[in-house]
C-alpha cells in the first residue's frame, strides 16, 4: 500500500510538472480534458492515479504515458526490450557458429554422386 501511495505521489508530481511546462492552470487543463478540476487536483496531489485519463493526459500534455508512470527511468517494458537486445547481441556469434555447424552437417548428410 505504501508503494502505491509513493507511486501516486510521483505520478502526480510529474503530471503537475508537465502541466506547468505547458503553461496551463488546473482550470485550463480541466476544460481541455474530460476530467474535472477536482479530479486533476486529486491526481496531482497523489490521492488518485489517473489511469482512466492517462492516454488523454499524454495527448494534452505532450508526454508519453510511460513518462507519467515511470519518469525518465525506463519502465518494465523498456527494460525488458533492452535486455532482449543485449541477449540477441551476445548470442549473435553463437548463432552464426551454430549455422556453420548445421551447414557442415547438411553437407555431410548429402549423398555423394557416384564417380564415373
Amino acid at each position: 500500500m505504501l508503494v502505491q501511495q509513493l507511486a501516486a505521489k510521483e505520478i502526480g508530481a510529474r503530471l503537475r510538472q508537465a502541466r506547468n511546462e505547458r503553461g496551463l492552470t488546473q482550470d485550463e487543463l480541466a476544460v481541455m480534458g474530460s476530467f474535472s478540476k477536482r479530479s486533476l487536483s486529486d491526481y496531482e496531489n497523489g490521492i488518485t492515479v489517473p489511469y482512466r485519463h492517462l492516454r488523454e493526459m499524454s495527448r494534452l500534455l505532450k508526454k508519453p504515458e510511460e513518462w507519467f508512470l515511470y519518469g525518465d527511468e525506463p519502465g518494465p517494458a523498456v527494460e525488458e526490450d533492452r535486455l532482449r537486445q543485449i541477449i540477441r547481441d551476445e548470442l549473435a556469434p553463437v548463432r552464426a557458429e551454430l549455422d556453420d555447424i548445421r551447414a557442415l552437417l547438411d553437407d555431410d548428410r548429402m549423398p555423394q554422386a557416384a564417380s564415373a
